[in-house]
This record gives C-alpha cells, structure tokens and sequence, in this order.
C-alpha cells in the first residue's frame, strides 16, 4: 500500500505583502545573499526616475517607484529590479516600457545614457500592484521573440485571494527554481536556464481552446513516444519497461510489439495527466508527483503510476511533459472540454476530444483503428430503441435499467428460457465491441437513469440500483489504450455530474 502523499502549503507566500517581506522570503526560504538583518534599502538597491532612463514621465502615470538591486555576487548574469505600480492590475504597456528600457539592443545609445543594459533573458522584475487589500506580487521575465515585441511570462500571486493550490504550486515548485546558486556553483548559462525554467506561461495565457488543448497534448505524446521506445529498447530485455510489456501481454493485448507499447505508454500518461486534472482539480498539482489518478479500472491506474514513476526518472528534457502539466494546472480545462457542447457533434464534454487529439498525433493510427466519432443524435436513437424494444417487447417497465432475470422476462413475455442459460441470470446486458471513448457507455448510463426513474424508481435509490443491477452489466471492448483511458475519463466526469458510483463501469482492453 503507497504512503499518502504528503500535503503541501503555500501559506508562507500569504505573509508577503510588501517587497520588504519578499526581501525575506528571497533570503529565507531561496538563499539570496540579502543582509535583511539590516534592511537598508539604500545598501541594497539604487533608485531610478523615469526620465533617466529615457521614459517621459507622462507615459508613466501609475508608476509609483523603480528600484534597481545592486549585485549581489561579481559574477551575477541578471539585472533585477523593483517595480511597484499603484494600479490593481499590472500596467503592462507601462511596464513594457520600464523592461525595453534595460534590455540591450542593437541601436546605438544617446549621448550620455549611461544606465546598465541585458539581454532580456537576463532580466527578472519584481513587481507590486494594488494596495494593502488587493496587492499582487508579480514575477516577470522577457522572452525575446525575433521581430516581435517581447513576450511577458509571469509568476503572480494575491496575497489574501490566492488559492491554496495555487500558492502552494509556486511555493514548492516554481519558486525554488529562483533560488541562489552558492558560490562554487556559479556558471552563468545554467545559472539563466535555471531561472528561466520557472516562468512556464507568458503573462496571462492559459490554453484557452479544445484544440490547442488537443495540439499539445499530441506534441508530448509523440515526443513521449520517442523517449519512452529508445528507453525500453536500452534495457535490452531486462528493465522496468520491458517488464511492464509483458504485463500487457498477459493482461490486455497479448500480440502488442514494443513501438505499440511505448504508443500506449505516452498516451496513457497524457490521458491520465488530463484525466486527474479534471476528476481532482484541488489535488492535481498540489505534490511533487505529477498528479493522483483516480481512474475506474484498476490495471488502468496501475499501468499509469508505474509508467508515471518510470517516466519520473527519466531525462525527458524537450517532451513538453512539465509545461502540459503547468498549462493543464492554470487552465479552465472544464470550459475547454465544455466547447464541445456547443458543436453538431453533441454535448458530452470529451466525447470527441479523443478524435481531435488523433489527428495531431497519428492520422494513420487514426484511420487503422477505426477512431472517428459516431454522431451522437445516432448513439442516442439507438441507445433509446433498445429501451423501448425492452419496455414493448420484453415488458421491463424500467428498459435498459431493469433487473429482471432471465427466468421472469422469459414467464412475462410467454417464451422458453434458453438452454444452458440460468434462470437468476439479468437478462439485459449491455456489451460494446469498440467503445472507443465510451461514448455508447455513457449514453447507456444516462438512459438508464431516465427509464429508472420514469418506470417508478426513486432518486434517492438511483445510486445504489447503479451499482447493484447496471453497472454489473455493462462491458466495453477496445483495442486502443488511449481511448481505453478516456473513456474511463468520462466516466469519472459522469461521476462528477452526480450520476453516482460509476467506478464499477467494466471497459476491457
């Protein structure tokens, strides 16, 4: 049995109000060399105006002060400043204008600017906004982008309104990628990249479509893919991944070759990462583990933590793993999926997200497989004409949720129990061949519920009929791991919607 993961806090970052608490924290908990024993601004930082740094004043109406750190050790790559804004919300063309002001550029300086200048990657601001009640921190970095303005990324955080997951992300994880190198450890380049690693989204963005969503996902998986093949071709028969192969083989698909196998590695792990951040929003992203699946099939989440716990140790630099997971944190991904209610394809919120994500990753793994959505007014006839053939024919007043036998269906409708079949057997069973992302199984369940209650069940018995007479027999069949996630995906979000206990729903590889 695993030990709980532990539970991690942020409330530290809820006592910096003013830059002279984040002075504090930056010594404290990161290691910067500040004497805060002796907080002198003076010793510590120099002031500049505005029109000394080639800025018209006017252009800088929220501008309250900007403080430049002095250096701190003699081989220190970054220029760092204090800004504070008197606005509520970062002034970002202000702003813009206080960055472009130090960062090193290709124009010949004025006669008699003589003000210290970067690269932009090597600038890091501090930044406060707002007032005692509504003060926000801001750590900014510049991201040069040829021809184009530079990109703003962002660590930020409310004091008073930030959420626990939130402060508690940038405490453990973000935050310490800031922390200061000691002495013997100073090498500028890997000083900058580690610095850098902390700011993974541009001020502001989150992934904001069901494409993009489907976009990145396809990128880390297929990069994923690559790492996760290369590494179980290394062991040369004898590792973690090889191993897992032939649990799959016993359990699930027992021709699998190994470049299927590292297929259904990085699926499983994409899916599993969306999978958490949807079914546990509060924990995912809360431990240093990538995030708690709690899926409904056991080999499923087994299969996932130990390809998560071998993909943990692995060097995965460039497969986009560690930004999908920042993106998936800070993103509406509820809203995202939700955009599908608002297509002619139907309004189960991942119903064809799988599809989406197909034609970024692997159209011919697409098209072998058969994966291209059923529409869903189709599922929906279907699923409704096998319930009233069940109510007319069969005369089960509750359709496809009756728990009727064998033996009193066959007495009902007037005909002979069938050889070799028993008599306590329920006579409706639900088997799906290629369930894809489980778009029949979920139509399944949201029939049942509508003919249980219509054939005189109750509300507050719907819950334990699920469990006791539907779920037993449903059964879906699929050949592809990552649909096969998926649909477990769905069926977690059907629990969500208070559909109630669905973790007994059999989806088999």
């Amino acid at each position: 049995m695993s030990e709980p993961r532990p539970t991690l806090s942020g409330a530290v970052l809820r006592r910096i109000r003013t830059q002279s608490d984040l002075f504090e924290y930056l010594s404290g908990e990161l290691g910067w060399p500040l004497d805060v024993a002796d907080m002198d601004e003076e010793r510590l930082t120099w002031e500049w105006l505005p029109e000394e740094v080639g800025i018209d004043p006017a252009e800088m109406s929220s501008l309250r002060r900007l403080r430049q750190l002095r250096p701190l050790s003699a081989d220190q790559p970054w220029g760092i400043f204090f800004v504070e804004f008197d606005r509520e919300r970062l002034p970002v063309t202000q702003f813009r204008r206080v960055a472009q002001a130090f960062a090193r550029r290709r124009s010949q300086r004025a006669p008699g600017d003589n003000r210290p200048r970067w690269d932009a990657e090597n600038l890091l601001f501090v930044v406060t906004t707002g007032g005692d009640q509504t003060v926000q921190l801001h750590l900014l970095a510049l991201w040069n982008r040829d021809k184009r303005a530079d990109e703003i990324r962002s660590l930020a955080w409310r004091p008073r309104q930030g959420s626990d997951r939130h402060l508690a992300r940038l405490h453990h994880e973000l935050l310490p990628r800031l922390a200061w190198p000691a002495e013997d450890q100073v090498i500028a380049d890997d000083w900058t990249t580690q610095w850098r690693e902390a700011f993974k989204l541009p001020h502001g963005a989150v992934i904001s479509t069901a494409s993009r969503l489907a976009e990145q996902m396809a990128a880390c998986a297929s990069d994923l893919r690559d790492q996760i093949a290369d590494a179980s071709a290394a062991e040369a028969g004898s590792g973690p991944f090889t191993a897992m192969l032939g649990t799959v083989r016993a359990q699930l698909i027992a021709d699998v070759d190994a470049t299927r196998f590292a297929d259904m590695c990085a699926q499983t792990l994409v899916y599993g990462l969306l999978s958490s951040r949807v079914t546990s929003p509060e924990d995912f992203g809360t431990s240093p583990v990538y995030s708690a699946v709690p899926l409904s099939n056991p080999f499923l989440e087994a299969f996932f933590e130990q390809v998560h716990d071998e993909a943990s140790v692995l060097d995965l630099a460039g497969s986009g793993l560690d930004q999908l997971i920042a993106d998936l944190r800070v993103s509406n991904v509820e809203a995202i999926l939700d955009q599908f209610g608002t297509t002619a394809k139907g309004g189960d919120p991942v119903i064809h997200f799988y599809e989406e994500f197909l034609k970024q990753y692997d159209r011919k793994l697409r098209a072998d497989a058969g994966a291209f959505y059923t529409p869903q007014p189709v599922v929906d006839f279907m699923v409704r004409a096998v319930d009233e053939a069940l109510r007319e024919r069969f005369g089960l007043e509750m359709g496809i949720a009756d728990a009727s036998t064998w033996a009193q269906t066959a007495e009902r409708s007037g005909f002979d129990l069938p050889d070799g079949v028993p008599e306590d057997q329920p006579f409706v069973t639900m088997i799906d061949p290629a369930t894809g992302t489980g778009t029949f199984l979920v139509a399944w369940l949201r029939q049942a519920r509508e003919s249980y209650l219509s054939g005189g069940g109750s509300e507050s018995d719907w819950s334990e009929h699920l469990r006791r007479h539907v779920l037993p027999q449903m059964h879906g069949f699929e050949l592809m791991l990552g649909p096969y996630a998926i649909a477990h995906l769905k069926v977690a979000l059907a629990r969500i919607h208070r559909w109630g206990g669905l973790a007994g729903v059999v989806v088999v590889g």
